[in-house]
């Protein structure tokens, strides 16, 4: 099937929630959360989707393996004739061409594109497809994408017919290390035992810096907001409130069916990718995760806090505690 050739309904720009940041910063929660608002469905990571579904065939947060999933495979059909329409190969080339790390200067300055034009040109058409037909399909006006890399926030941003709305969501980097460098078993494979990836002091802190710093270089060119997980956990309803009011969408709505004090009410949701929490449903408690204070050593709490410190001032969280 010829992309560009595919009849397009639908004009109106789609808007797309974009969490935006590094891991373990509980974009799951956040992007669950909204997904649970009238007009709104959270999708996991779309920027996983061709290689945890297509390739992979991952578990998605129904339960059903992507090949399985009513939801997705509809996506599938309406946007591209089917899933095996797509050239897994190609999808991979355009992929390492536009959406790096090191891909984000050229995707923010016009002037620096010329090489990749084309293939963020080919990319931007898939991905546009693959989100009006999300929209068509779910029926919702918003869709919550907690893919977090800013590359592939400046690609969604470029791309006609996509309105992304970023809100960058940053934890304390000693939770954030913390949580890196536990075991994590990831829960949406049925074929082997895989495990998050883990990160050193060093290597996590980079990454932290890095992506947090792209991300803010992203968000400046679109409409954006800056959220902390600690204040979504301690505060989820004004958080989630703050965010409908960014995104524009309906904010008067009785909100108690979906979070009450120190918890929220989860239903069954169709992610793709994302913390293993994202398969757990019901009225789940919030709390604030402190654990690092324990299980880092001061060494390392003072290390990360030198080491990160620009960012700890921006966002406010203290250097020694």
């Amino acid at each position: 099937m010829n992309i560009q050739e595919k009849e397009i309904s639908n004009t109106q720009d789609i808007k797309i929630a974009f969490i935006g940041g590094w891991g373990r910063s509980g974009s799951t929660l956040l992007a669950r959360i909204l997904g649970e608002i009238p007009d709104f469905i959270a999708v996991g990571e779309v920027r996983d989707v061709f290689l945890r579904g297509i390739i992979e065939d991952r578990v998605c947060g129904c339960g059903n393996r992507f090949s399985e999933c009513d939801f997705w495979q509809s996506v599938g059909k309406d946007a591209y004739g089917g899933w095996d329409k797509l050239s897994v190969k190609r999808l991979q080339e355009l992929r390492l061409a536009t959406d790096k790390p090191w891909h984000v200067p050229a995707l923010l300055l016009p002037g620096m594109r010329n090489k990749t034009e084309e293939a963020l040109d080919e990319y931007g058409d898939i991905l546009r497809h693959l989100y009006q037909s999300i929209s068509v399909v779910s029926g919702a006006k918003y869709i919550v994408d907690a893919s977090k890399i800013a590359s592939y926030g400046a690609i969604l941003h470029r791309t006609e017919g996509l309105n992304p709305y970023f809100i960058h969501l940053v934890r304390d980097p000693r939770g954030t290390l913390n949580s890196w460098m536990k075991q994590v078993h990831m829960t949406d494979d049925l074929d082997r035992v895989r495990y998050m990836p883990r990160y050193n002091t060093i290597s996590g802190i980079a990454r932290y810096l890095g992506y947090n710093t792209e991300m803010h270089a992203v968000g400046s060119k679109s409409q954006h907001m800056l959220m902390r997980y600690e204040d979504l956990v301690e505060n989820p309803e004004d958080e989630i409130r703050a965010a409908l009011d960014f995104i524009n969408a309906e904010n008067d709505i009785d909100l108690s069916n979906i979070i009450s004090n120190d918890q929220v009410n989860l239903g069954m949701n169709h992610t793709i990718a994302g913390n293993p929490m994202r398969h757990s449903s019901g009225w789940i408690e919030l709390r604030p995760d402190n654990a690092w204070r324990n299980k880092l050593s001061k060494s390392q709490q003072l290390l990360i806090g030198t080491l990160a410190y620009p960012l700890l001032k921006k966002y406010n969280y203290n250097v020694i505690v």
